[in-house]
């Protein structure tokens, strides 16, 4: 206010014909150290409305761009779609190699990928059930969270903030252990033995990518689903991505209830894999359709093939498996427990069970005859195993009373 009444005295004296107010030197450079703290101000003014324009129309471009993506990334679904229905058609319907099955599987699960990513993008629904996805989401309300025990999920995420929002939505249904870098990365996978991974792709010290492939050709964790976190900016880091052995790719930013539907759905799978390698619900390798990893799948039915090898050896035991296989006792407990919850003897004579049901039904053998080809040296205790496991006696399976 005294800036602004002495400008206007000096003014006012300025225009009048008899100068009765002289402003002293003081005065003068005060009011002219003013003028131009306007000017500088009204300047600052019009850079600021400037640079507001150009964010706006910068702004404005961006937004263009991201919704041409959008659009074209839209318009990829059908091409893709109209890919994955020829093969699974042809999957079905033709009689195929088991490496023609196994191309197959790979492509209609790449095709699925393909387009799980583009519903991510573009916001719409998710990818219906098919028989040959590897993964079929959920809507949030038609999400069934697993009521036994709390699974345990180890989280690599470097940024605080996003790890702290991942802990916030998922700490109800999970057991959460955050870590913010790669180093060490395997060890703690080791260590905590987790049912799920969620790993960002920038992390520091060993990349998500890295750690993926790292655990999945490892034969003591390839049986853990791994969510791969990738960034949509980084083009680089998204190619990469894409490359790994990962269960699952969800592009940043994302939908938690897609995240929550998608870490539910593994978890299902995980659960219908572990009960069809106990119930040795497969033939052959071909056969892999929704497997997670060759490794989990070659472990399975390695040991399947080892012990029908020695089916009529009443001597062969796990050790024998464990050498076969390469592995140490513990390490082959441990994995065969994570893919089938079974201990291995019993996992051993359920194959022997299996294969002495097949050989009741041919009605070939007697049931003494039958125990001594399944490796029973004792037809007591065949009868009595075999009576636990299938709720016949062996007889009453053979005749069909079953």
């Amino acid at each position: 206010m005294k800036r602004m009444t002495m400008l206007l005295l000096i003014f006012t004296a300025a225009t009048k014909k008899t100068y009765a107010f002289t402003p002293d030197d003081a005065q003068i450079e005060y009011a002219t150290g003013t003028i131009l703290l306007f000017i500088v101000l009204i300047g600052i003014c019009i850079y600021l409305m400037m640079r507001n324009s150009a964010l706006k129309q910068e702004l404005k471009r961006a937004e263009e761009q991201l919704q041409s993506f959008t659009d074209v990334v839209q318009n990829m679904r059908t091409p893709v779609e109209l890919i994955r229905k020829p093969l699974e058609e042809t999957l079905t319907n033709d009689t195929l190699t088991n490496e023609g099955v196994g191309n197959l599987n790979t492509a209609i699960r790449n095709a699925n990928t393909i387009i799980r990513l583009i519903n991510q993008i573009t916001h719409t629904e998710v990818l219906p059930p098919t028989e040959s996805s590897s993964l079929t989401l959920l809507t949030a309300e038609e999400v069934v969270v697993p009521t036994v025990t709390a699974s345990r999920m180890l989280i690599f995420e470097p940024d605080a903030q996003a790890a702290d929002f991942l802990v916030q939505h998922l700490s109800d249904q999970y057991q959460l252990e955050v870590v913010h870098n790669g180093l060490d990365a395997i060890d703690k996978v080791r260590e905590l033995k987790p049912d799920l991974i969620i790993a960002s792709m920038n992390l520091p010290g060993m990349g998500g990518d890295e750690l993926c492939s790292k655990v999945k050709n490892n034969i003591e964790t390839s049986h853990i689903p791994i969510v791969l976190l990738i960034e949509l900016e980084d083009r680089k880091g998204l190619m990469k991505g894409l490359k790994t052995s990962a269960d699952e790719y969800v592009i940043k930013p994302f939908n938690i209830d897609i995240l929550k539907a998608t870490l539910t759905n593994l978890l299902t799978n995980k659960a219908l894999m572990r009960k069809r390698y106990a119930d040795l619900d497969f033939n052959t390798s071909a056969e892999c359709v929704n497997c997670s990893t060759d490794i989990d799948w070659k472990f399975i039915d390695g040991i399947k093939r080892h012990v029908e090898e020695h089916m009529a050896n009443p001597s062969f035991n796990v050790d024998m498996l464990c050498t076969l296989l390469n592995m140490s006792r513990t390490s082959f407990y441990n994995k065969l427990k994570a893919l089938t919850d079974q201990a291995p003897a019993d996992y051993v004579r359920i194959i022997r069970l299996k294969r002495a049901a097949q050989l009741l039904k041919d009605q070939q053998h007697s049931i003494t005859e039958v125990a001594e080809l399944t490796g029973f040296s004792d037809a007591k205790y065949f009868r009595e195993v075999f009576k636990k496991h299938f709720k016949v006696s062996p007889s009453k399976y053979g005749k069909g009373e079953d």
